[in-house]
């Protein structure tokens, strides 16, 4: 039984990896496979079969059961920043999502079985300072396979952007703020897009993404308005 009880307009750190650690994401087709599920799936409303691995148009969806703050999608796990919207909207969300994507992954490379493992985890976002560190972590990811062993905030920041899986650019983006989004409540708890970009990438500085974890940021307290 799932120990974390998810609750409306709570922030959860959600995240899966492979089975045995296996890749869930061979190509670019992939990503963007399980990037259009996510909005196909996120409706109070089910859309069907899941079996005819139907992708619909976002432009249908009409009341979310989640809202995703921040994510990153790696090549063997992703991390999703989730706010719940509806009831029991977060299990009903992954449920539709991870079986969906298991479904199109299998048909498309002829296996069978399970591909995520076990159940998703999670953990309750319980206060701000947590909220920002864990949007550091998630966006700092792609840096453990680009170039793990990046010591330069400029280039971090460059390679971050380049990295099409991830909503680190549209943290980073200086226009189109909208308040309702709580992606932009984020940016502003450091005091901006430019702000925020510069709190991400001046870890690189002095530490090490190989050993890159959520424990290890929450001690590092600079750009939290501590």
């Amino acid at each position: 039984m799932r120990k974390t009880r998810f609750v409306i307009g709570q922030f959860y750190h959600v995240y899966n990896r492979g089975v045995d650690k296996r890749s869930i994401f061979l190509n670019d087709r992939d990503y963007q496979r399980f990037m259009d599920s996510i909005s196909s799936f996120n409706d109070v409303e089910p859309i069907g079969h899941l079996s005819r691995n139907v992708v619909h148009d976002s432009d249908e969806i009409k009341n979310m059961l989640i809202q995703i703050s921040a994510f990153c999608l790696m090549p063997n796990h992703f991390h999703f920043l989730i706010e719940q919207k509806a009831d029991d909207g977060i299990s009903k969300f992954l449920h539709r999502l991870l079986t969906g994507y298991t479904m199109y992954f299998n048909k498309r490379y002829e296996r069978s079985g399970a591909l995520f493992q076990s159940t998703f985890k999670s953990k309750h976002v319980k206060n701000d300072s947590y909220l920002l560190q864990l949007s550091r972590y998630i966006h700092l990811n792609p840096l453990k396979i680009l170039s793990p062993e990046c010591k330069e905030p400029t280039a971090a920041d460059r390679l971050l952007k380049m990295y099409p899986w991830s909503s680190y650019r549209d943290f980073c983006q200086q226009s189109g703020m909208n308040k309702e989004n709580r992606k932009n409540m984020i940016v502003d708890m450091v005091g901006g897009p430019d702000d925020y970009r510069k709190f991400v990438v001046e870890y690189v500085r002095n530490n090490s993404l190989s050993n890159l974890n959520l424990s290890r940021l929450s001690l590092d307290k600079k750009g939290c308005g501590n």
